[in-house]
Parts: C-alpha cells; structure tokens; sequence
C-alpha cells in the first residue's frame, strides 16, 4: 500500500490488538474504522505516533485524498 498522501510506502505498526498502516517517509498514521477510537482507550498508544509535528501540519495541507 502507498501513502495516500506522500505516496511512500507503509510498514504495519501493532499495538495491542489493533494493526495500524504508518508511512515510512511521512509517519502519517491510517486506521481502519473504529481503531483510532479503540486506541484512544489504551494507555501508551500514543508511542506508535513516531513523526515530526512540523512535518505532519505540512502534509495536511493535502485534504484532497482519492
């Protein structure tokens, strides 16, 4: 699968239960419905977010995703 936003590849992270899509170049995280709300719940899942916040407000800009 390719990033959707950067079109870099994606590596499968897993936390708990839950297998989560994060781009290699970007660190754009992509979840399936209902993960990131499963997520919310787990004490220590904000450790799978491994990307630059300046990085990530850069690639929002691109709202427009086929």
């Amino acid at each position: 699968m390719k990033c959707p936003k950067c079109q870099a590849e994606m590596e499968a992270v897993t936390f708990e239960a839950a297998k989560i899509n994060r781009c290699v170049k970007c660190k754009g995280l992509w979840f399936d419905e209902f993960e990131l709300s499963d997520l919310k719940e787990v004490e220590g899942s904000e450790a799978i977010d491994t990307g630059d916040a300046k990085k990530g407000a850069a690639e929002n800009k691109i709202d427009r995703i086929a």
